[in-house]
């Protein structure tokens, strides 16, 4: 029996026999391999021994045994091994037995389908059950329009870490949804469609092959905090149109969207913006607040596509590591309860350091920031360049959190203020709490000023200090509060 109550199998596998076949010297084929290995995964997560039904003559037959669509039947989740040769074989078609009558049953059913897609496919070419349906992608490319590599093929080694990753993300989502039926009657009645997670949803955007691995961890770390992730299926790529109809839809539900950026923009064929800018564009359109990372250790020189390039060095994109990152989305997604504030606070303060030509938006973070009961310093107007540097000496050493206002000023100007806060940190009595890159009106786009503390986040000002801003603001203070002795 299988650990789901009412099924005597926990997954049905469904593959293309061509697939399994070993290579001459080898006893097992690439499917019976990753199924063994999956199941070995799936017991741990689930805690028992899982029961996965597999059959040799699944494709030898134009029509559907009965001892098949017994152990379809039988089975809670279905997993379908996509590739050329599933898509060639005669009885995958719809009028061969029934089969894609029987998934979109199942669907309808909640039971869950996952899909492992081992080969690089047109998706105009997935029959409509198939279509919108999420994938784990099995194969990939090292570079941009390399020929497509199977994963793990013949037969993974230890050191093939790419597998290895994808067959966890594998088995923590088929886990995740055999826990859901446990609970649940074995036929359930239909619904027109599965129920999405509650609370917050981020979207996280589609990367290239460079990125899956960092997408999935991504991802993990996202869902495992109870956070849904979209998109939930797969969008059309027929036309950029309707990928941005579909995608626009999620973006509705979305409270963040996140995006990963690395080497490659991620091109689709017949598009002619590529996926990355596409996806930005949608979010950007839809007024959704905005998080995006770049792969550390990344060079402009290492990106050929100029537009991409200044995409992925875009003052807003954050340099850091990746499970920092997720952290900072976490928080974004479930800011913790305002805390009352501590006697400590009062003693607390800001330095708003600004170019003259940005006193306004300057005054409206030292009004923030007084409405939240910290103090502030600000620079003053001084006779000589002696005086104005003492004073941002003094400022500097004073100060719990900086914040940095790049508006109207010169990125030269914000680079020799940070490397101000790097020279006075050896002379400080205390760390320096938070440092903050505050970019301000006008609305435009900010060039590089080539430098990034560590403790450095961006929080985007330029249209203002509205919801988005005071989020981010509010979550800076609540650092800081937390960094108090």
């Amino acid at each position: 029996m299988g650990c789901v109550p009412g099924f005597e199998y926990d997954l049905f596998v469904s593959y293309a026999h061509i697939d399994d076949a070993p290579d001459v010297g080898r006893e097992f084929g690439w499917v019976a391999t990753l199924k063994d290995n999956l199941k070995t995964r799936l017991d741990r997560r689930l805690g028992i021994r899982s029961n996965i039904w597999m059959d040799q003559r699944l494709v030898a037959e134009s029509q559907l045994s009965a001892p098949i669509l017994a152990g379809l039947q039988r089975s809670a989740g279905l997993l379908v091994v996509l590739s050329r040769a599933y898509l060639n074989s005669p009885w995958c078609a719809r009028e061969r037995g029934g089969f894609l009558d029987g998934l979109q049953d199942r669907r309808n059913l909640r039971r869950p389908v996952f899909m492992v897609e081992c080969d690089d496919l047109e998706h105009e070419r997935l029959p409509e059950a198939f279509g919108d349906l999420l994938r784990v992608r099995f194969w990939q490319r090292e570079t941009e329009g390399a020929a497509p590599q199977r994963l793990g093929d013949p037969l993974p080694s230890l050191e093939d870490r790419h597998y290895w990753a994808r067959l966890n993300d594998l088995a923590f989502k088929v886990a995740e949804g055999l826990t859901r039926m446990q609970g649940a009657p074995a036929d359930p009645a239909p619904a027109a469609a599965a129920p999405g997670r509650a609370g917050p949803a981020v979207f996280l955007a589609e990367v290239g092959d460079d990125l899956m691995d960092d997408y999935e961890r991504l991802q993990r770390s996202l869902e495992q905090a109870g956070i849904a992730v979209l998109p939930e299926r797969a969008y059309p790529r027929t036309d950029p149109d309707s990928f941005a109809a579909a995608m626009s839809e999620d973006l509705r539900r979305a409270r963040l969207f996140v995006q990963l950026l690395g080497e490659y923009p991620g091109r689709v064929r017949g598009w002619e913006v590529s996926l990355s800018a596409l996806q930005y564009q949608l979010a950007q359109r839809a007024g959704v607040p905005l998080r995006r990372w770049r792969r550390f250790g990344l060079r402009e020189e290492d990106i050929r596509d100029a537009s991409h390039r200044q995409s992925v060095f875009a003052t807003d994109v954050v340099n850091e590591g990746l499970e920092d990152f997720a952290a900072g989305v976490l928080a974004a997604l479930c800011p913790p309860a305002p805390a009352a504030l501590p006697a400590a606070d009062g003693e607390l303060l800001v330095f708003v350091n600004h170019d003259r030509d940005d006193a306004r938006v300057a005054a409206e973070l030292c009004d923030f920031f007084d409405a939240q009961g910290l103090g502030f310093l600000r620079p003053e107007p001084q006779d000589s360049a002696e005086a104005m540097r003492a004073d941002l000496e003094d400022n500097l050493r004073l100060c719990d959190g900086l914040v940095v206002v790049y508006g109207s000023t010169r990125p030269v100007w914000v680079r020799q203020q940070l490397k101000e806060t790097l020279k006075i940190k050896s002379v400080r009595d205390r760390p320096l709490g938070r440092v903050v890159l505050c970019q301000a009106e006008p609305d435009e786009a900010k060039a590089d000023p080539g430098i990034k503390l560590p403790n450095q986040r961006l929080i985007d000002c330029r249209r203002g200090i509205d919801a988005g801003a005071r989020q981010a603001l509010a979550e800076f203070v609540r650092e800081l509060r937390g960094g108090a002795p």
